[in-house]
């Protein structure tokens, strides 16, 4: 027999005491209507008026998961912003730089030049990188003419593109390195990485991380929001976040393992990204 629980319990803890079969049945339910919490998470955060996330859907070329469902690949903050129009000249009413972009390569190099983090989800307000690398693309026209400068050239494009103090040292030799990996790599042609071989997801992530700033949970997330992959990235603060509201089981919160495969099975496709970037969007920002 479940223990007692108090109001002072933890969600975690409620949901842990609860019965198997209520779990079970709560679960059912939330899965049956997940556009419905994406929607509400993300109504929630735009009423707060707080800085909406990148990792739009438009900031990719590529659908693989979005193109399975009728409106797949629209914007959440798009479909919920009765205000938004072609009219207003933005890409999008969530702001992300990379808005528009034609090449996974550049979310990845916005990753090279942001700054560590402890957890994916952060990745989702790291803004400031994706605008240098957006500048830097208007002002060089293409990641080839940007992998032809030199390292003095970079140092000095990437000063000019960053609105801020400019880019270390170090990130404009993480940034040469990315381009070198890319350049180098059997999977695409020449530099960039669109149309990337059919390869088990994990061999992207193998090659992601050879390159240094990028570590394995980053290139899990990488590959959701980069390119369009049905993944789930293991991630402390959103993994807490599924426990409290039901869609984990708190027993399996703690793991070794860089995704979580029990929910790509369970949700569509087009759903696994905008329902992340919902739950990771929440779990930062309150």
């Amino acid at each position: 027999m479940p223990k007692p629980v108090t109001s002072s319990d933890s969600p975690m803890e409620l949901v842990r005491s609860a019965p198997t079969t209520e779990r079970d049945t709560h679960r059912q339910v939330l899965f049956y209507n997940i556009e419905f919490l994406t929607d509400t998470l993300n109504e929630s955060h735009i009423r707060r008026q707080r800085m909406n996330p990148v990792g739009c859907p438009a900031s990719t070329p590529e659908r693989l998961a979005r193109q399975r469902g009728k409106n797949g690949g629209d914007c959440r903050y798009a479909v919920l912003d009765l205000d938004y129009g072609e009219s207003n000249g933005a890409c999008c009413p969530c702001g992300d730089p990379l808005c528009g972009s034609e090449d996974p390569l550049d979310t990845v190099a916005a990753v090279v030049l942001g700054s560590p983090v402890d957890t994916p989800a952060e990745r989702f307000f790291q803004r400031q990188p994706r605008q240098t690398v957006r500048e830097l693309l208007e002002q060089h026209e293409s990641w080839e003419t940007i992998d032809s400068m030199d390292h003095t050239e970079l140092s000095s494009a990437l000063h000019h593109a960053c609105s801020l103090k400019g880019v270390s040292k170090k990130k404009g030799t993480r940034l040469e390195q990315l381009l070198v990996t890319v350049r180098e790599t059997d999977y695409t042609d020449w530099v960039t990485l669109r149309n990337f071989s059919r390869v088990q997801y994990q061999k992207y992530v193998d090659l992601l991380t050879n390159v240094p700033g990028i570590k394995r949970s980053d290139g899990w997330w990488i590959l959701q929001t980069a390119f369009d992959k049905p993944v789930w990235p293991t991630d402390s603060c959103v993994d807490e976040f599924l426990c409290s509201l039901g869609l984990l089981d708190p027993a399996d919160y703690h793991t070794s393992e860089s995704r979580r495969h029990e929910l790509e099975e369970e949700l569509v496709d087009r759903l696994i990204a905008p329902l992340y970037r919902a739950l990771a969007t929440h779990a930062v920002t309150t």
